[in-house]
């Protein structure tokens, strides 16, 4: 059975339609229906956008103290309205590298557009009611990531929707499969950089760089692993400042973000308009034009948007 989103009155749950409302938090009783069965356990999702957990066990709107300018205030903003009017409700999903803040940018990405916000790891837990490195240490590695496709599975079907990812999430092929209806963001960092985030984090919380040994060490050997298929999302952005040293604000993560999706978009429509003009031209000079398909963000056919893909969700409100 499908993940049965309630919001707090027992209704079946959409997106927020603004950002500051939200869905029930799990475990509450107020997370009726939230319920997947085909591992036996529950999954009750929450919408996580900047809020907090209020009396009564339901996530109630809050502000969110923000360390930035009033003009990085009005950019991301007016980024976030011209994305939005291309986006048509399509989903955003975070992937990338432990320590590559995908949970934070997601809450603000998701603020900045209006958007839900899921994590799959905070949905796992939920799940679960223990913690990622207890489900490593009781179930190991191949039943968490059996878990976290079931529940990419389930959330595929949402839209207006940011998605923070697991750092493995895209080491499963059907994983991708459950990701490519949205547009996949790649949050890319130094290595070096990434390690000094873990270390402040604390590393013993991560599961896959637990014991002896050195941090950094242990991000080379994954992203070894795992950079080629992170670089198989549709937009690349940078996690580190000019200096590529140190982190960049997450205001400005999430104005790049902005800048790549629309150019994404923008290049998708820029190779449509040439398809078209190609058939065109053979239609002009008495030949058969090919059967038109235009390039898709990670695969797929051509969408009813004649500048949008349809296996990203375009129109899907």
């Amino acid at each position: 059975m499908r993940l049965a989103l309630r919001d707090p009155r027992g209704r079946p749950a959409r997106a927020p339609a603004r950002a500051g409302r939200a869905w029930a938090l799990p475990g509450s009783a107020a997370a009726v229906g939230a319920r997947a069965t085909r591992s036996g356990l529950p999954v009750a999702a929450r919408a996580t956008a900047g809020r907090r957990p209020a009396a009564g066990g339901l996530l109630r709107p809050a502000k969110q103290a923000r360390q930035r300018g009033a003009a990085a205030v009005a950019r991301v903003s007016a980024e976030a309205q011209a994305v939005l009017d291309k986006l048509e409700g399509t989903s955003l999903y975070l992937v990338g590298m432990m320590g590559s803040g995908k949970s934070t940018v997601g809450k603000a990405l998701s603020e900045e557009l209006e958007y839900g916000c899921l994590d799959v790891d905070d949905l796992l837990v939920g799940a679960t009611g223990t913690s990622v490195a207890e489900i490593f240490a009781d179930q190991g590695e191949a039943a968490f990531r059996e878990m976290e496709s079931e529940v990419l599975q389930q959330v595929a079907a949402l839209t207006r929707t940011v998605v923070a990812t697991g750092g493995g999430a895209v080491t499963s092929r059907k994983n991708w499969g459950y990701m490519r209806h949205a547009i996949v963001i790649y949050l890319e960092g130094p290595n070096e950089l990434l390690a000094r985030r873990i270390d402040a984090d604390g590393a013993a919380a991560r599961p896959l760089l637990a014991g002896e040994g050195d941090t950094l060490a242990k991000v080379e050997a994954k992203m070894a692993e795992r950079e080629a298929l992170y670089r198989e999302a549709d937009v690349f952005v940078s996690i580190a400042d000019d200096s590529g040293r140190e982190s960049a604000p997450t205001a400005t993560v999430v104005a790049r973000i902005f800048e790549g999706v629309a150019a994404k978009i923008q290049e998708y429509a820029d190779e449509k308009a040439a398809k078209t003009e190609s058939a065109e031209e053979s239609l002009a000079q008495g030949q058969l034009p090919n059967r038109m398909e235009g390039p898709t963000l990670g695969g797929g056919g051509g969408g009813a948007n004649p500048s949008l893909p349809s296996n990203k969700g375009f129109g899907k409100r």
